[in-house]
């Protein structure tokens, strides 16, 4: 006797049972400490970050305003806006030469618009972090001991991430781990 099953059934059903067991895989993943180390920022070290002298947290605040960002850098600057009112956003590359960075501006989780993006482009462009300044080519000592992680795949850097000022925002340092030499100095927001 040959049973006859619904297709579309089936395949509701494989795609649970799929489901389910990837989940599984992610709790077991993450409670066997697959996570990546971080270093903590305390809420006074968060007011003191700067970007070549200019307060992270104001302009976090600034929320992306041209006008704002144009006040607080006093540097020259381009930017790109998105024409989509339903996706806001907006790219600034400040300062130039030496000192260029780009910054990116797009909606947090929370709904507001901050920060999403920021690298260091330029070799004295910028960021000081727990009271120490910090340019590309520093050696990553200079903050003391920091926890990192090794970057495996098509990479041979080690990364620090340090609390950010939103949730689920981080500063990131790649930097060589045999010299400690800083490649990449940067702030992100996943989405």
């Amino acid at each position: 006797m040959m049973m006859k099953t619904n297709p579309i059934l089936f395949r509701g059903l494989l795609g649970a049972f799929i489901l389910s067991v990837s989940a599984a895989f992610s709790v077991f993943a993450q409670a066997g400490g697959d996570t990546f180390p971080l270093n903590s920022l305390s809420p006074q070290m968060l007011a003191s970050v700067e970007i070549n002298g200019v307060s992270l947290q104001k302009l976090q605040k600034s929320g992306g305003d041209e006008g704002a960002i144009a006040s607080l850098c006093q540097c020259s600057y381009t930017v790109l806006k998105s024409e989509d009112p339903q996706i806001p956003w907006m790219a600034y590359t400040l300062f130039e030469g030496e000192y260029r960075l780009s910054l990116s501006f797009g909606e947090l989780e929370n709904g507001s618009l901050g920060i999403t993006h920021l690298d260091l482009l330029g070799s004295k462009a910028h960021v000081t972090l727990k009271g120490v300044r910090l340019s590309l080519g520093d050696p990553v000592e200079k903050l003391g001991a920091v926890k990192s992680h090794r970057q495996y795949n098509g990479g041979n850097l080690d990364f620090a991430l340090f609390s950010g000022i939103s949730p689920n925002t981080f500063f990131h340092i790649d930097f060589e781990p045999e010299s400690g030499e800083i490649r990449k100095i940067g702030y992100m927001a996943p989405f």
